[in-house]
């Protein structure tokens, strides 16, 4: 795969040729098993990605998940191209060796952010060294220029905090049972919930009687109201006529948002989706004919939880100035990864604005701070779109300064915001 040829290269040079393909063959064996993998922890999380990144071409179909792809994919891509600074960063191998890991001491995203904002700084002209671990926590780079030596932090926040992925949790437990019912009544269609309470505050078991009732009483050929009270509303439609059990003249690619984009007019990456397909496939594994399918679309819509789900950088922050003090001089990197939509995303902005201007350094050390925040969709036909904004921040007697996208670097930006909080 040449567009990650120097760092599918570095990685076998590092683990062995024979270590690479066991470990890529237990991912795809995962997935060709059937095996619930969870994108939040996977074993082997470097492999996972590679594994993603490369499935459509070793023809590993089953290992291909379109919403992990768009994240992941053109950020090796940009690593990729930028491999041979690498030489250049002193203690390098000691966080490669970690990010190779079957279990690295730290996520992989994080060691990765690590990598590239190091490339980033070597590429500014920098001699730029890895601080080799220790019990003690220390900056994670140190850098040199003109007789000056300043210290980096970095710091990536998780997906997403305990809040959405409990709610992300009630869906699918509830949706998964919603699906088996809709499947036993031979239901064919689409079925979208919008919930406007807070699962906690929601009777679900009034959800499935209504459920129950509607499938077995209802006209699948027909669009019907399942439930429309305080707490959600739930709508069936039918998917047009001709698109189930009808040779597709063009195959469409094996990916839920090229399946869904199909059956029913339009991927909405805002929506979270759950779908059971019966399909047939042609010669290079596109699908070609459609037997059945139950699409399910999931929105949020009550404004009760904005502010629990846009969580800010306040602790990362906090806990990155400890590592930059007077006598060691520097800068701090904030990775977020805008997961859920725009509004969330201004609303998480206007937080950290506040965080940061509220932001006391004890240690008098910390000089700028940029967050880098990425945002990526992931539409139909293997496509991505991604962006990387930066917020950036300096002390009083620092002068501006111009930093260019590190994690998704381009010259080209167009808006990208995307529910991929669906877990695996």
């Amino acid at each position: 795969m040449k567009d990650l040829e120097n760092f599918l290269q570095a990685v076998q040079d590092k683990v062995g040729q024979a270590k690479f393909s066991e470990r890529l063959k237990e991912i795809d064996n995962f997935f060709i098993n059937g095996t619930p993998y969870s994108s939040r922890a996977p074993k082997d999380p470097l492999f996972f990605y590679i594994a993603v990144c490369t499935a459509i071409a070793r023809n590993k179909g089953r290992s291909y998940i379109p919403i992990e792809y768009a994240r992941i994919y053109p950020m090796l891509f940009n690593l990729n191209n930028r491999w041979d600074v690498t030489k250049k960063i002193k203690n390098f191998d000691e966080r490669f060796n970690n990010l190779c890991s079957q279990k690295p001491s730290q996520s992989v995203d994080s060691i990765l952010f690590e990598i590239l904002v190091a490339i980033y700084y070597a590429e500014e002209g920098f001699e730029v060294e890895f601080i080799p671990a220790t019990d003690k926590k220390s900056p994670d780079l140190k850098i040199y220029k003109d007789g000056h030596t300043k210290y980096i932090e970095c710091k990536k926040m998780q997906r997403a905090n305990a809040y959405t992925y409990d709610e992300l949790d009630s869906w699918y437990a509830l949706s998964g049972d919603l699906l088996k019912i809709a499947n036993k009544y031979c239901y064919d269609g689409y079925i979208a919930f919008r919930f406007r309470q807070p699962f906690s505050e929601i009777n679900l078991r009034k959800i499935k009687r209504y459920f129950i009732r509607r499938m077995q009483s209802r006209n699948h050929l027909k669009k019907f109201r399942i439930i429309d009270d305080k707490s959600a509303k739930i709508t069936f439609f039918p998917f047009s006529s001709g698109k189930l059990n009808t040779i597709i003249e063009q195959p469409i690619t094996k990916s839920v948002p090229s399946l869904i984009n199909y059956l029913t007019g339009e991927f909405n990456y805002r929506l979270i989706y759950k779908t059971l397909f019966g399909s047939k496939f042609s010669d290079n594994s596109d699908i070609n004919l459609i037997s059945s399918a139950i699409i399910f679309s999931c929105q949020f819509s009550y404004t009760k939880a904005l502010e629990k789900k846009s969580q800010h950088i306040k602790r990362l922050l906090t806990d990155a100035a400890k590592q930059i003090s007077e006598e060691r001089p520097g800068n701090i990197h904030i990775l977020v990864e805008e997961c859920h939509n725009e509004y969330i995303h201004r609303l998480r902005c206007q937080k950290n604005i506040d965080v940061i201007h509220n932001f006391i350094d004890t240690n008098r050390g910390v000089e700028y701070i940029f967050v880098h925040y990425i945002k990526y969709i992931t539409p139909p036909d293997r496509s991505f779109d991604v962006e990387e904004t930066i917020q950036y921040f300096r002390r009083a007697d620092k002068f501006p300064v111009e930093v260019p996208p590190i994690w998704y670097h381009s010259e080209k930006y167009s808006q990208g915001y995307g529910t991929l909080l669906i877990d695996y």
